[in-house]
Formats: structure tokens, sequence, C-alpha cells
């Protein structure tokens, strides 16, 4: 019996590192089978045996089927964690696969919303752009060229009602005739406004007021000075763009004078310059010369601001004051006038150098001193307004 189970354990195939994990599972369990199987016989035929051959048999025996299965508990062990280990890598790819998938759900959700929402604006402009399309066609339609274009001014802007604007060229606007009660025209004030701008190159500010009767005749009511200076421009080579312009419907004779008095009275117009005081034309002409001639004598005297200080002067200021003074009355050339201010120069003068006169400011001494070097005198003080002409 013993050389049989020799016999048996002897057919057993020894452990090899060449073996896969497949083939060495198997054998774990056909080892164990036959290893019950082995346990089961030695215990029927070994029982007849004496004690000590016994222990001895079993001793050498017992190492062969633990060994083996020992190791193949250690090989599907480490299989085991293996497999292990690939789950979880599948199972975190998977989670990140869903969170990336929940992410592109929201981003084309959000997309699809501001498509239909861009959709319906699309909607709404459109409909608005065929309203608005409608509109003008109506209006264009039921719109004449003989009720949209004037004879000399051109396409009609905007109608108002109570005035129309148009956009004329300045050839056409420098060739229209000026209202008679406008302040006088000064050429020089034009090509003083004409250099500014094209220095500044900002363009004409304000609006030109024209009047027309229901004939048909245009007049310049407000603006003569801009539209000298325009032409000035563009006879220069500036290119010169359209003008605006107003028109008013004249409804009466004064109709002119009181949209002149109203354009006017919230700028620094001066009495002399507006309708109704009573001025004649021959008055109006004498001051505008005389002045003239003061200016081009004391030029450098003379400033171009209605606010400036003394010893200067400004043309418009000085023309009222001397209209306000009541000296023109008797006055037929403009040499008698004239004449009456350079005496009131050097008497004025003669006051200077005797201390006659009251200083009145800060830095009296240097306007004085100025007022010596030039040779004028009269923007030091106003008394002498109130000299008669032809006394000394």
């Amino acid at each position: 019996m013993l050389s049989r189970t020799r016999l048996v354990l002897s057919q057993i195939p020894p452990n090899t590192s060449k073996t896969s994990k497949s083939d060495q599972l198997g054998l774990a369990g056909w080892r164990a089978s036959v290893d019950n199987l082995l346990t089961s016989v030695l215990k029927t035929t070994l029982s007849s045996l004496p004690s000590s051959t016994l222990t001895s048999t079993l001793s050498s025996l017992s190492y062969v089927p633990s060994r083996n299965v020992e190791k193949a508990s250690e090989a599907l062990s480490i299989s085991q964690q293996i497999a292990n280990e690939k789950i979880k890598e599948v199972q975190k790819k998977i989670v990140e696969v869903e969170e990336l998938r929940e992410e592109d759900k929201v981003m084309l959700d959000q997309a699809v919303n501001d498509w239909k929402i861009a959709e319906k604006q699309k909607e709404t402009y459109q409909s608005k752009l065929h309203t608005l399309q409608s509109t003008l066609a109506n209006q264009t339609q039921t719109s004449t060229p003989e009720s949209s274009t004037h004879p000399i001014l051109g396409p009609l802007l905007l109608d108002l009602g109570y005035k129309k604007l148009y956009t004329p060229p300045i050839s056409t606007l420098s060739s229209l005739p000026i209202w008679s009660k406008q302040r006088t025209f000064r050429p020089s004030r034009a090509h003083q406004i004409a250099q500014s701008k094209l220095k500044s190159k900002t363009g004409m500010p304000g609006i030109i007021c024209l009047t027309e009767i229901e004939s048909g005749g245009l007049k310049i009511v407000d603006g003569q000075h801009r539209v000298a200076a325009l032409s000035i421009m563009e006879s220069e080579g500036e290119k010169v763009d359209k003008v605006l312009v107003e028109v008013f419907t004249e409804t009466r004779s004064n109709f002119a004078e009181g949209l002149f008095t109203e354009i006017n009275r919230a700028e620094p117009v001066k009495f002399v310059d507006l309708p109704g005081t009573g001025i004649t034309d021959n008055q109006r002409v004498l001051l505008e010369e005389s002045v003239s001639v003061l200016k081009m004598k004391y030029e450098k005297m003379f400033s171009d601001s209605s606010r400036c200080i003394a010893p200067h002067v400004n043309e418009d200021n000085l023309r009222d004051m001397i209209y306000k003074c009541g000296v023109l009355e008797g006055v037929e050339r403009t040499e008698e006038l004239v004449g009456w201010l350079e005496e009131c120069n050097e008497r004025v003068g003669r006051r200077v150098k005797r201390g006659k006169v009251e200083a009145v400011g800060k830095g009296w001494e240097k306007k004085v001193e100025k007022a010596k070097a030039n040779g004028f005198y009269l923007g030091l003080e106003e008394g002498w307004l109130k000299w008669k002409r032809g006394k000394k």
C-alpha cells in the first residue's frame, strides 16, 4: 500500500514559475481533491502500521499538499488585488465621463436657450423695420417735389409748421439781401470770424435766420457776418459744408423786427443795434465809419472782447456809448464826429498827465503807461461822453 501511495504522489506535477495563473488555479483545485483522497486512503491503510512507522510516514508526506496550496492561495490573492485596482480605475473613468457629459449637457441647453432668445429678438426687429419702412414709403408717396423743394434754397429738410429748415450752399446764401435794419455790416468782423474758424477747424456754430414774404422774397435777418465769413473761407479754398438755415414766413409788417429782437435779446447785442431805437441810416453809417477810423489809428488799444479792461475799448461798446450820449445830433459828416472824438482823447490825455483822472482798479500805473505809449486815453474813463462838441 505504501508503494502505491508513493506512486500516486510521484504523478503530481512539480510547481513551476512558468505555469500561467489560470493553470495554477486549476491545478490547485486538482491537488486539493487528490490531497483529500490520499488522506482518506492513508488513514485506512496505515491504521494497521506501527505507530512509529505511521508517524515517520505522515511527516514525510504532509509537506507536499500544504506547500502547493499555500502558493496557489498567494497567486489567487495577487490576482484579486490586481483585479480590484483595475475595477477602481475603470469606475473612476466612468465617473469622470459622466461629469463631462453633464457639463456638456448644461452648455448645450444654455446655447439652445440663447438661440431661441436671439430668434425672438430677430423677429421683433424685423417687424419694427418693416413698420418703419412702410411709414417712410407712405410719407414719400404723400410728399410731392413741389412742396418739398424751395426754388432758391433747395430740398426741404424739415417743416415744423411755424418755420422750415433747409441746407443751401454758401454761394446761395451769400447772394441773398440783408434785412435793412440789421446792424451795420463790418468786413473786419467777418474776416476775423473766418480766420478763427480756419485755425480751429470746428465748423460754424449757430443757424442762419431768414424771413420770406408770401411772394417768395428772402432776406437775412440774423447771421450776416457768419455768412460772409463762410464765403471768405470758401474763396480761400476751404471746403464749406451746406449751411443750416431756418426760414420764417412774414405774417405782418414788423415781423422781421420782432424776430430780430427776440433772437438777440439773450445775446450781447448793443442798444444801438436793436431796431426801434430811433437811429437813422445816416447816423448808423457815421457812427460805424468814425469808430473804424479810430480803430485803424489806435489798433492796439481796441479789443475784440466786449468785457475788455482799461485802457482798451471794444468797437461795439464804443459805438453804443457814443450813440447813447446824444452827440450825433447835428452831425452830417464823418470828419465832424472823428474830430470830436480826437478832441476828447486829447483832453483826457491832459487830465491824466495832470493827475486829474481818478485811478480805477489794480495796476492803474501800468494802464496809464500803456495809454501814454499809444496816445489813446478814451478807455481810461467815461466822463468825456458828457462833453459837448466844440468845447475845449
